[in-house]
């Protein structure tokens, strides 16, 4: 599987902007998140060529953010699965973790452009942005909450690796101590990137188009962030039960450490596996109260209302 996600996040990365595809891609984007683009007959965008390139650039960028994450994940599996064993290999065990790690920060790298202000022109300032704009506070609290929980892992390893039971040599520390820190990492510069959002308003138009845009990098650099926090919880319990045990016996603290590290992966594993199915959006009842639930938005045409 972990092969498949190298795979498909090499080709997500490397995909070119496709401008003979423009239609298909620009169409289905703004079917799936809206706001709708207006195409001449002959299915080119209204509002011109270099538009719609910088559109395209945009799409491609958030899609390859996506492709750097699973080409990150995916690399480092596969290190760990197929490699020699991490606890005889440093080379191994900080490939891997380096692996996951940049995918991670790649993923937020490629979206932090849409967490900051939207400012084309002079012109009025909104101020009524905010990340609970777009995310909602439970959605920021499980982030929070997976951050939070994966700096106990370095603790608890520091702490085992001083008793009888374990040999802390042998431990994944690369892995151990660098995804708990890019996690939490990854949360506060997404909360200090989302900080001050003053989007000027002076092309309402493309203010409308970023809140989709920064909606839909949230929601993603979310989701990392709890796979993240799940990788992390994995690689606990796989080094609770794996040969940094100095014998055959375990002690009964580490069967009850192993089954809450499993249950945490599970947890924030499958809470991002509900929250990737998620589409309401929110942005809209927030920062745009004109405009209905039902309404469409056709960008290109002078249609989109006054912002909040």
């Amino acid at each position: 599987m972990f092969v498949v996600f190298t795979g498909l996040g090499a080709f997500l990365l490397a995909q070119p902007v496709p401008r003979q595809r423009a239609f298909a891609l620009l169409n289905g984007f703004g079917k799936r998140l809206g706001p709708q683009f207006v195409f001449t007959a002959d299915g080119k965008l209204t509002s011109g060529p270099e538009v719609e390139y910088l559109l395209l650039t945009l799409v491609m960028r958030q899609t390859r953010a996506s492709g750097a994450f699973l080409l990150g994940v995916g690399l480092s599996w596969s290190l760990v699965i197929y490699g020699p064993p991490l606890s005889q290999s440093n080379l191994t065990s900080a490939l891997a973790a380096g692996c996951a790690a940049s995918g991670i920060i790649g993923a937020y790298l490629l979206q932090r452009p849409f967490l900051t202000a939207c400012s084309p022109a002079a012109g009025a300032v909104r101020t009524s942005a905010r990340i609970d704009s777009y995310i909602g506070p439970l959605r920021r609290a499980l982030c929070w909450a997976a951050a939070a929980s994966v700096l106990a892992i370095p603790v608890l390893f520091a702490l085992a690796s001083t008793t009888d039971a374990y040999d802390g040599s042998l431990f994944y520390w690369e892995g151990l101590v660098l995804l708990p820190l890019v996690t939490v990492g990854t949360v506060v510069a997404i909360e200090v990137s989302s900080r001050r959002l003053r989007d000027s308003t002076a092309d309402v138009g493309l203010v409308y188009l970023w809140d989709v845009f920064r909606e839909r990098a949230l929601r993603m650099l979310t989701l990392v962030v709890l796979y993240a926090a799940a990788m992390s919880w994995t690689i606990a319990r796989d080094g609770l039960v794996g040969v940094a045990q100095t014998s055959a016996h375990r002690p009964d603290w580490v069967n009850t450490a192993a089954n809450a590290a499993d249950g945490l992966a599970l947890l924030f594993a499958g809470t991002a596996l509900v929250l990737s199915f998620v589409r309401v959006s929110r942005f809209r009842q927030q920062l745009w109260p004109d405009l209905a639930p039902t309404d469409i938005v056709r960008w290109g045409v002078g249609v989109v209302p006054r912002p909040n």
